[in-house]
């Protein structure tokens, strides 16, 4: 499952919030802190100017000014040479040369100003702030904007994910009813909640689900119809067949009988599935399974048979069991044609009976996979119940059907229905005497 709506909501509300207060407080910081440098550069200029104007007072020429106890100055004379240092610059022994300084880790802004004797520049006087308060309260602005952005997308994202699952819920509600749903039922999806766009999806799919089922209905109708008018023919074709078959024993018309029988059990299968019911009547019998191979034979040609055919025993219903794996053959062929290789292979796995159905085919595209066993759906363009029913004959017998693509190329079907409860070791060996050793 993926991130729920309202935590995506929740996600999106809360990066809306952070951008919005990241941008909002960006521009109030660089605000705040430009004037933060023009009082810093302003209080620097005015503590310069009250220094070169102590200094350059004809009345206190050797004197020093009252220094501010965080400023430091140094006078130069004309040569460069230092002349006097105070405060924080008494620490540095050579003459200052450019407005950036680190004494003791600390960085320091300077100011030069001319230092005048009698109206002629005698030297100049460097004077320095430190600018560690000005970097502290920078640090302190974006620290504050920062976590204010974290907090408020914190508190957003915490609201809009309530928020988020406080509006969801009639929405939970319906998914979670139309998930218990199963395709018989033919219930409506409930809604309790604001008529706001939940709502209005809601019914559109109910709407949706209604034409479906009338959709639905008519094709049950239709389906029913056509396979009640194609019952009486099959068995009037199957009696006249068979009576010709006493009478004049052929082959063809053996071909003909079974044919005849397989469609009656694919029309009993449409009128089934017309009145709804998927339950179908299996009789079972322990019979060999090279009956059952003798049968299929029969009903399709050109399909090769390999494995334990000749001396193993089933308990299924033959005839239904004949029709399953008639579909597959039918549906194999339909895909390589009257030249391509269909192989059925017998083989005994743990407690099951496993017949293994594959073709050199181009196999099944992955994205029909999922749905080849649904009523009236095939990849290969036609529509029918072929698949579907087979899956139903694996099923009705305690077993499954399941289809893969071969890697070496084509599909491979696998149904599987149980092994027989009774112990058929005496009636296997039988049969292997009564097999001829060059039978497959």
């Amino acid at each position: 499952m993926g991130v729920p709506l309202r935590t995506r909501l929740a996600l999106w509300y809360a990066l809306i919030s952070m951008l919005t207060v990241l941008i909002v407080g960006g521009i109030s910081s660089a605000l705040a802190l430009q004037a933060m440098e023009n009082q810093f550069e302003t209080r620097l200029q005015e503590q310069a100017d009250v220094i070169s104007e102590a200094f350059n007072d004809p009345s206190k020429a050797f004197g020093q000014p009252n220094v501010h106890s965080e400023a430091g100055i140094q006078v130069q004379d004309a040569t460069g040479k230092v002349v006097s240092s105070s405060g924080a610059l008494t620490l540095l022994s050579s003459p200052v040369q450019n407005e950036h300084l680190v004494l003791q880790q600390k960085p320091f802004r300077l100011v030069k100003r001319n230092w005048v004797r009698f109206d002629q520049v005698i030297g100049s006087i460097w004077v320095a702030l430190p600018e560690e308060p000005l970097i502290s309260g920078r640090k302190t602005v974006v620290l504050t904007v920062t976590v204010g952005a974290l907090i408020s997308a914190l508190l957003t994202f915490s609201v809009g994910l309530f928020l988020g699952r406080l509006n969801l819920i009639p929405l939970e509600r319906a998914a979670r009813h139309a998930n218990s749903l199963t395709p018989d039922q033919q219930v409506l999806i409930p809604y309790q909640g604001h008529k706001d766009e939940v709502f209005q999806l809601v019914s559109a799919i109910n709407g949706l689900l209604e034409r479906t089922w009338s959709q639905q209905a008519f094709e049950k109708q239709f389906v029913g119809q056509v396979a009640h008018e194609l019952g009486a023919p099959l068995t009037s074709l199957r009696g006249y067949a068979e009576r010709l078959q006493e009478q004049r024993p052929s082959p063809d018309l053996q071909k003909i009988i079974g044919v005849a029988r397989d469609l009656q059990f694919t029309a009993h299968d449409l009128i089934q599935y017309a009145r709804g019911r998927t339950e179908m009547e299996l009789v079972l019998h322990f019979v060999p399974a090279r009956e059952l191979r003798v049968k299929l034979e029969r009903l399709v040609e050109g399909v090769h048979y390999t494995g334990i055919w000749n001396s193993t025993y089933l308990m299924a219903d033959i005839d239904r069991l004949a029709q399953a794996l008639r579909n597959l053959f039918t549906n194999a062929k339909r895909v390589v044609g009257t030249t391509g290789h269909i192989e059925c292979e017998l083989v005994m796995q743990g407690n099951e009976t496993v017949f293994y159905t594959r073709d050199n085919g181009p196999g099944i595209a992955p994205e029909h996979l999922p749905h080849l066993f649904e009523p009236f759906y095939s990849g290969s363009g036609s529509y029918g119940l072929g698949l579907s029913v087979a899956r139903k004959v694996a099923e009705q017998h305690g077993g499954q059907l399941t289809v893969r693509n071969r890697p070496e190329g084509g599909a491979e079907f696998k149904l599987s229905i149980p092994l027989p409860e009774e112990d058929t070791s005496d009636l296997e060996e039988e049969l292997e005497e009564e097999t001829p050793a060059s039978g497959p």
